[in-house]
């Protein structure tokens, strides 16, 4: 049963360890420089340098259990957290209050290098104090990051299509944590069950982390790809008009066409979900609560534009908003602010809508001022 337990470990740790190379991978392929993939980022490489640590002394170094529950990664990811909060938030990182959350890794970190000599005695160093003090200290910080977040969602307006995307997800994911955390400190029976039961626990909760960073880069790619594309030209405009009449069949009558467009609208100006970067339209339809191809009709027969374009308007009206009201703004700032993946996008978008482009329109601005 032990080496069944020790497999299955194992096989975890290999998983997540593929699932963080793929990450890696999708991360230099994804050409978005906004502060939440900045962020996001962040997370990518320091899982990953956590799997591999974890598999290299859980493989070799098994004899040796400091090394795995002393190290205080569990320290890092409810800051990584916050910090995505935070810069979905306000579009920007603070170089000294980023720093700042990570104190306490930095404090559980130099503790734990000065007791690796003594790794081989658990009893020596106090090693039970450090493992009880570090197991409460990253429980309270999973569950205080998750709150205040939370709470900073709610209080900025953003808390409905941040609370279902990956933060919120993530937000979840702490809190599970936490529950872990202190499961496995309380209900300590000096078993090997009971020692790998939690890890387990723990392990599958980094797996669907990661899994949730992949999705969340294989979208932006798509759109990436799907905005890169050049404008309709006649024989695709020729196919909407096609698309449009055989919608005329459905069962769908107009009066819930025009009741489904103002719900839509009416979110769309309140919220401000075309802010997100990641929005597709899938996701639109399941927070209106509206089915996909009931939502594509809308588009296409009610408004008479496509769910990109529709969103990429909106975006391009919101930047224009921001430069009246501080003509200053940095354009590649501008156009993370107003929810593009990249500037290139925001710029070509700009153009096609305005005839000019975003520093042109700048300049504009200010000689009225």
């Amino acid at each position: 049963m032990t080496t069944f337990a020790f497999t299955l470990i194992n096989w975890a740790l290999v998983t997540l360890v593929t699932i963080c190379f793929i990450n890696l991978y999708l991360a230099l392929k994804v050409k978005e420089k906004s502060a939440l993939e900045t962020v996001i980022n962040w997370a990518i490489w320091f899982l990953s340098i956590h799997a591999v640590y974890v598999l290299i002394v859980s493989t070799f170094f098994h004899r040796l259990p400091y090394l795995d529950w002393a190290a205080p990664f569990g320290l890092v990811y409810g800051p990584l957290y916050f910090l995505g909060v935070q810069s979905t938030i306000h579009h920007r990182l603070s170089r000294r209050k980023t720093i700042l959350h990570f104190i306490p890794f930095l404090i559980f970190l130099a503790i734990f290098v000065a007791g690796i000599p003594s790794a081989a005695d658990p009893h020596a160093y106090n090693a039970q104090l450090i493992r009880q003090y570090l197991y409460k200290v990253t429980a309270v910080s999973f569950i205080s990051y998750s709150l205040l977040g939370a709470y900073l969602s709610r209080r900025n307006q953003f808390h409905r299509s941040l609370l279902v995307g990956i933060l919120g997800k993530a937000s979840f994911m702490l809190l599970l944590a936490s529950f872990i955390y202190f499961a496995q400190e309380t209900y300590r029976t000096g078993s090997y069950w009971a020692y790998s039961l939690p890890r387990l626990s723990v392990y599958s909760l980094l797996i669907l982390f990661a899994l949730l960073i992949f999705n969340h880069k294989v979208t932006l790619l798509r759109k990436a790809v799907a905005l890169d594309r050049p404008p309709e030209d006649e024989a695709k405009a020729a196919h909407r008009s096609v698309e449009k009449r055989s919608y005329a069949k459905s069962a769908l009558s107009k009066t819930a066409l025009q009741h489904y467009q103002e719900k839509l609208e009416t979110c769309i100006h309140d919220e401000q979900l075309f802010l997100d970067a990641s929005l597709t339209i899938e996701r639109l339809g399941d927070h209106l609560n509206i089915p996909k191809h009931h939502l594509s009709q809308v588009f296409n027969t009610q408004i008479g534009k496509s769910f990109t374009s529709y969103m990429n308007e909106a975006r391009i009206n919101f930047a224009c908003r921001l430069l009246e009201q501080e003509s200053n703004t940095p354009i590649e700032q501008l156009a993370y602010q107003s929810g593009f993946n990249s500037k290139v996008s925001f710029y070509r978008q700009f153009k096609n809508k305005l005839g000019c482009t975003p520093s042109e329109y700048q300049r504009t601005v200010k000689s009225r001022e």
